[in-house]
């Protein structure tokens, strides 16, 4: 009997000793890495926003996403690191979004964007408005890291410029933005980079942002997801091919502003924040260019928190007023910023 107790000891201490070793190989060569204790299954880790302009997190990775791993808890696709545009991994989540245009589209077939109206006085600092986009609208846009106002509980507005082709104005506007200390954002086509990279240079210089308007200038909430990743792509090799050192255009203004959920899904997947207005007038036609006094007064009556305005490169008003125009803004207590601040 005593030689039998003294087996069952040995083999309880022996099993103790086993069981010890075996944890602490887990612990160093487990499914987490060495050193690391993996926290349990289908627990994430904290993340944090990826920069100021209010995107999405990029993931929730520790390390750096690679192409295979891009799916999101949702189902859809996470986008490339901040500040980076990139092909998506998967399509198949986004392709499965509906193709259909916002429920309070123009009703011209083509998506193409509207924006509310508000009215603002400058004797009261009042804003009335007159209509706004449909709450659904403004929800789907929101979702995907779109901006149509931005920061709008503060007293602060974004120009933005689009410039399709140079006819001699935009150096007229850096101009002005140079003599009034104001920031803002050109979206190009590539059309424009072929033809006035030099003037990209400077606006790269002069400490304002560069974002995409496409490589064509198309429609592309109506494109097939490989010509939407083209018309990116494509405008962003050309860039880099003149100016290599060019940050990535992330930011992403559509065409005629056609969009679409899927659409907006698609530049999101692509590193890109897509970007509307809230305030444009009829002033992308240099042959039929609005009244300089008029057109000072519509813009002066957009004013609103967060408001981003439109202003298009190649109109001669525009380069006309823009100075009166930063001053009205600033008279009014309002800032101006530059779009990812």
């Amino acid at each position: 009997m005593k030689k039998h107790g003294i087996k069952i000891l040995s083999a309880i201490l022996a099993l103790t000793m086993f069981s010890a070793v075996l944890v602490s190989c887990m612990r160093e060569a487990g499914p987490g890495g060495a050193g690391r204790v993996t926290a349990p299954t289908g627990t994430q880790p904290a993340t944090e926003p990826t920069g100021p302009d209010g995107t999405e997190p990029a993931g929730t990775e520790t390390a750096p996403a690679t192409e295979t791993e891009t799916e999101s808890e949702q189902g859809g696709i996470l986008p490339p690191p901040a500040g980076t545009v990139s092909r998506p991994a998967d399509l198949s989540a986004i392709n499965a979004i509906p193709r259909d245009f916002f429920p309070d589209a123009a009703g011209d077939g083509q998506g193409t964007w509207y924006m509310g109206k508000t009215v603002y006085d400058e004797t009261t600092g009042e804003i009335s408005t007159v209509f706004e986009r449909d709450p659904e609208t403004l929800a789907t846009l929101e979702k995907y890291g779109g901006i149509y106002l931005k920061n709008s509980d503060q007293k602060v507005v974004y120009l933005t410029f689009d410039c399709g082709y140079e006819n001699g104005f935009t150096p007229k506007i850096l101009d002005v933005l140079k003599e009034k200390n104001a920031k803002g954002i050109f979206f190009v086509t590539g059309a424009y980079i072929d033809t006035a990279s030099d003037i990209i240079q400077r606006m790269l210089d002069e400490g304002h942002l560069v974002g995409t308007h496409t490589n064509n200038h198309k429609n592309m909430a109506l494109l097939s997801a490989e010509e939407f990743i083209d018309e990116i792509l494509s405008n962003e090799e050309k860039l880099k091919a003149r100016i290599p050192n060019a940050p990535d255009m992330i930011y992403y203004r559509p065409p005629m502003g056609a969009t679409s959920e899927w659409a907006l899904a698609m530049a999101q997947a692509m590193g890109l924040t897509t970007v509307m207005w809230s305030w444009t007038q009829y002033d992308y036609d240099p042959d039929n260019q609005p009244d300089p006094y008029a057109a000072l007064v519509n813009a002066k009556s957009g004013l609103r928190p967060g408001c981003v305005y439109l202003l298009h490169a190649v109109s001669a008003t525009n380069a006309a007023i823009l100075g009166d125009l930063i001053d009205f803004i600033r008279a009014q207590g309002y800032e101006i910023r530059r779009l990812d601040q």
